[in-house]
This record gives C-alpha cells, sequence and structure tokens, in this order.
C-alpha cells in the first residue's frame, strides 16, 4: 500500500514506485495483486505512469484500478532504453514516451 517493492529477490526491494513511471515487463503471479495496486492508489502511493512490455489482463487491470497512464508495445524495450533516475514523459493518448537520460554523478574527486 505503499508502493514500496517488496519482492524479496527484486533488484529495486525497498524502493518506492510513488509518483515516479514505473518501467516493468508486464505482471506475474495471481491477478489479486490487482487489489494492492489499488491499495496504494487510494493511499496516495500509485506510480505517476506504467510502461511495461506485455499486456495482458492482470496488467491491463492493474492500470485500470490506478488510474494511471500506461504504454505497451513499443518501438524498442522500455527495459533495454529506461535506467532508474532517468526522467520519463509519458503521452499515452498518443502512444508515446520520451526519456531524458539521468546525468552520471562526478565520481571522488576533490574537484576546485
Amino acid at each position: 500500500m505503499t508502493g514500496t517493492i517488496i519482492e524479496t529477490r527484486h533488484e529495486l526491494r525497498g524502493v518506492s514506485f510513488k509518483d515516479k513511471v514505473l518501467v516493468c515487463p508486464g505482471a506475474k503471479g495471481s491477478s489479486g495483486w490487482s487489489s494492492v495496486f489499488h491499495q496504494a492508489r487510494l493511499a496516495g502511493a500509485a506510480p505517476r505512469a506504467m510502461i511495461f512490455n506485455e499486456m495482458t489482463t492482470k496488467i491491463a487491470l492493474g492500470c485500470v484500478v490506478m488510474r494511471v497512464p500506461s504504454i505497451t508495445d513499443l518501438e524498442q524495450d522500455p527495459l533495454q532504453l529506461i535506467e532508474t533516475g532517468d526522467w520519463v514523459r509519458v503521452d499515452a493518448d498518443n502512444g508515446v514516451i520520451e526519456v531524458r537520460k539521468a546525468v552520471a554523478k562526478a565520481s571522488g574527486g576533490t574537484g576546485s
């Protein structure tokens, strides 16, 4: 309900998708998880948009109950294109996303 990823083996475990664009391959597991997405929306913890690879009834229901713009069937694999920290604009009405790559953090150094 907080929008925090809780899957134990997931690389983003503990990270919240609240107010972010959620990029995922699709949905897995039972259809019951869509009720958790609905509860996340009611709690104000839904993502701003969803981008995914595979349309299934599970992911479609998740998008509907969260009431967020959603896009699938892109020309490029969004999992290869978008990285954590990138800025993503979603225009679901026209099926367009814009990605602005995150600026690489400076490494060490004292600078002057």
